[in-house]
């Protein structure tokens, strides 16, 4: 009678593995959502293909994956047939990890918010140095120019005024 159940078990894991795969090919060859795509790493399309091929068979609830641009995400809802307090439950337990994904969020915005301000001022902070220490560098550089230049016109006045007497 146990092994009767096993293989009953055994059997109802294979025909759902064999049907979830079975609409992901049909979803890669029609163009719809797929789990047969490449993630950019073993680790990330491995856990895609557990979500898609082996969570639906094994997980009590309604779960749909959808992918987007950037990572796949999961929504999850109560089977049709659940008693009452189930689905109060799953809401509550859904409504508990928004707040908590919230929380992390706001916390996530509050954080880049300060370092990104702070980033701003050192940045604010360097460019001012940079320019303020080649400011003053160039005109030191440049001192010497400008006294060389005034000299050459008060030579080059007096040659004029020396010239215009001798003629």
């Amino acid at each position: 009678m146990r092994l009767l159940w096993r293989r009953l078990v055994l059997a109802y894991l294979i025909i759902g593995a064999i049907i979830s795969l079975a609409q992901n090919v049909w979803g890669s060859v029609a163009g719809g959502p797929t789990a047969l795509v490449w993630t950019g790493s073993l680790a990330g399309t491995a856990e895609l293909l557990w979500w898609w091929l082996f969570a639906p068979v094994i997980a009590p609830t309604s779960v749909e994956t959808t992918l987007g641009v950037g990572r796949p995400s999961l929504i999850e809802s109560v089977a049709a047939n659940a008693m009452l307090q189930q689905k109060v439950d799953s809401l509550i337990s859904r409504d508990l990890k928004t707040q908590s994904h919230l929380s992390a969020l706001y916390e996530q915005v509050e954080d880049l918010d300060h370092e990104s301000s702070q980033r701003l001022q050192r940045a604010r902070d360097e460019i001012d140095r940079r320019f303020s220490g080649e400011l003053t560098r160039m005109s030191r550089a440049y001192r010497v120019l400008r006294l060389c230049g005034a000299l050459a016109l008060l030579f080059g006045l007096f040659l004029g005024t020396l010239a215009n007497f001798i003629n």
